[in-house]
């Protein structure tokens, strides 16, 4: 998991705001309104999880990496994240 991701909100005209993860090597862009950004991070990591799947049931390299996943995602990432939360880390 990384520990260098950075997330900048920025807030933009009407509810919409731009997530922007900043790493080393690269910025990747992702666009989500303020409600919905609230709505998620606020969630337990096991729902925040499921929260972030695209319609076609996957996860955008965007959202993987905000919770740190690097790409490509390792079997086990979504169960490794719950586990730690779960050990408050």
């Amino acid at each position: 998991m990384s520990t260098q991701t950075r997330i900048v909100v920025k807030a933009t005209t009407g509810e919409k705001v731009q997530l922007t993860l900043k790493k080393k090597d690269s910025t990747i862009m992702t666009w989500r309104t303020a409600k919905e950004t609230a709505r998620i991070l606020a969630l337990p990591m096991a729902e925040r999880i499921l929260a972030l799947r695209t319609r076609r049931g996957g996860w955008t390299r965007a959202d993987l990496d905000s919770l740190g996943v690097p790409w490509p995602p390792t079997k086990g990432w979504r169960q490794q994240l719950i586990e730690i939360e779960d050990a408050g880390l």
